[in-house]
């Protein structure tokens, strides 16, 4: 569909639809939501913990809000169905998971043991082979000289 910004807007308008239909919050919409001042949400925004796209707060990012920094919102305050939307909706609380798979880790032994050689400054394990010796440096040994 090759449609302008304008006809979309005024399709949503005869719709009777506005940019909520797009998702995210309007600043106000937070301010209410999370019983926060306009001064709040600004420094949010300013420290990276809510994004913006097209002039409206993400989803993703008020998510990350209140699964990551929680102590941010005034949770206390909040209606029941608020805090119940915050919790079910977005998180609120839940710790982020850590991926699954990936590498496994060392068994406690093997890296206790590790550790030591590295205290010591040691830049190989102990009997591990190092060429000391440039070839040219080989060549003049061997030679006699």
């Amino acid at each position: 569909m090759k449609r302008t910004k304008g006809s979309i807007w005024s399709r949503l308008l005869a719709l009777d639809r506005g940019a909520e239909f797009f998702g995210g919050f309007k600043t106000r919409e937070l301010m209410k939501l999370l019983h926060l001042d306009e001064s709040a949400v600004r420094r949010l925004k300013r420290q990276g913990l809510l994004t913006c796209e097209q002039g409206r707060i993400t989803d993703e990012s008020v998510k990350s809000l209140c699964r990551d920094h929680p102590e941010e919102i005034p949770f206390e305050t909040l209606s029941p169905y608020d805090q119940h939307r915050l919790v079910e909706d977005y998180e609120y609380g839940k710790e982020k998971q850590a991926p699954k798979g990936g590498r496994k880790k060392k068994p406690a032994a093997e890296s206790a043991v590790g550790q030591d050689w590295r205290k010591l400054g040691i830049v190989q394990r102990p009997g591990a082979q190092r060429s000391v010796y440039t070839s040219a440096a080989r060549r003049h040994s061997s030679s006699g000289g």
